[in-house]
């Protein structure tokens, strides 16, 4: 699964992080998640500078505006932290885009990540549940070749 979000909870939804991370966990889903927690933590930490440092005029609606800012930049810590939590659970991916404009070559870095697995499933042929470890082997019909950067 790959989403893109800033996993910020609405209170709209009808589960918690952990109800979802649960139902993912059962349905065997790995998710990617492209966060855009960064482009939108840049962009309050741009608009709090200049409300912040305008000489000494400190009128409770402009405190109000900065709270709110300051507010929202823990809001994204929150989200990016439970979103980290569910994508390494998982076993999938957090990507941190610094620009839209980089999101195109993201979604091209998840693609190639995504090109890059395999599944592998076991059904033992002793249906026993008596704990005991059971021997596997894995063999390919092609050798494993390497890839070098060329640089």
């Amino acid at each position: 699964m790959i989403v893109l979000t800033d996993g910020i909870d609405s209170g709209r939804g009808s589960t918690t992080l952990e109800g979802a991370l649960q139902s993912l966990l059962k349905a065997q889903a790995s998710v990617y998640v492209v966060s855009n927690t960064e482009i939108s933590r840049a962009t309050k930490r741009i608009r709090v500078g200049p409300v912040d440092g305008w000489l000494g005029l400190r009128c409770a609606v402009h405190q109000l505006r900065i709270d709110d800012l300051r507010e929202g930049l823990r809001v994204l810590d929150r989200s990016e932290q439970n979103l980290e939590q569910l994508t390494e659970a998982t076993g999938g991916r957090l990507y941190n885009p610094i620009r839209s404009a980089t999101l195109a070559s993201t979604y091209a870095e998840v693609a190639e990540e995504l090109r890059h697995q395999f599944g592998l499933y076991y059904t033992p042929l002793n249906k026993a549940r008596d704990g005991s470890f059971r021997r596997v082997r894995v063999e390919t019909t092609r050798p494993f070749v390497q890839s070098h950067d060329p640089r």
